[in-house]
Formats: C-alpha cells, structure tokens, sequence
C-alpha cells in the first residue's frame, strides 16, 4: 500500500570518489537520510512513529557503480548503494542490475535484478526482477 511521496526517499552526501578504472567507480561520504510519507496513516509501515511524516537519519553512505560493456552488443551496468545509519543496526541496500543485449540495429532485451533491504520497513530481503524485450523503428 503506498501513495504520492508515501514514501519518498531523500539523501544528503559528502565524501570521496575512487575511480580505479574508466567502467567502476566507488563512493564514501557521510550523509543524511530522509523518509517522507505524505498519508499519515501508511507511516508506520515505513518504520515512522504513528503520526509522524518524517524520519530523519545520519549515518555513512558508500555508492559502488559498474558500467561496462562486456562484449559488443552486451552492456552491465550495477549499482550498489549501502546507508549505514549512526543509531541501527542493520545498513539499508539497494543493488540494482541490468544487463542488456543488442541483436541487430532493432531488437534489444534487458534483464533488471533489483534488490532492497531496509529493516525498518520489512526484515526480509525485496526482490524485483524485470526482463523486456524491446524494437525500435527510425521512422524518419
């Protein structure tokens, strides 16, 4: 059950960039983390205090992406985001995946793999996966 901004996700972050090849790069900061829920009423299953709108956290964020092109028509591209707030003890994650293929100048498939953990909302691991075959036309 969700709705408009129920829940929005904000982040705040300074820190550092490592880039040890042109395809990875990784990210260490600090950062503030806020949840906005719009519906009073859905706050509690986003881990807010019953009549409250707003959670607001402080903690260590580390960013990891990959984007590389594995062979000619195959794309990775990876995207693992870890917030460890300063007062929980779980981190929250999301790892987003997709790999995507290009057969001929028309006809592409991608395959999405997405996961999340945020132990305020739910102790179990979510898990998304999305596969989409696609054509395109140049029409002019």
């Amino acid at each position: 059950m969700s709705g408009f901004l129920s829940p929005a996700t904000l982040t705040q972050s300074v820190g550092l960039t490592y880039e040890p090849e042109p395809w990875i790069d990784q990210r260490l900061s600090l950062g503030a983390k806020q949840v906005l829920v719009a519906h009073e009423d859905l706050g509690v299953l986003y881990g807010l205090a019953p009549r409250e709108n707003v959670r607001y956290e402080a903690g260590l964020e580390s960013t990891t992406e990959l984007d590389r092109e594995v062979f000619d028509d195959m794309l990775v591209q990876s995207s693992l985001r870890l917030f460890a707030s300063f007062n929980r003890e779980s981190p929250d994650m999301v790892w987003e995946n997709v790999v995507s293929l290009k057969f001929n100048e028309w006809i592409s498939f991608d395959f999405e793999l997405t996961t999340l953990y945020d132990s305020d909302v739910i102790t179990a691991l979510q898990v998304r996966e999305t596969i989409s075959l696609g054509a395109s036309v140049e029409m002019i």
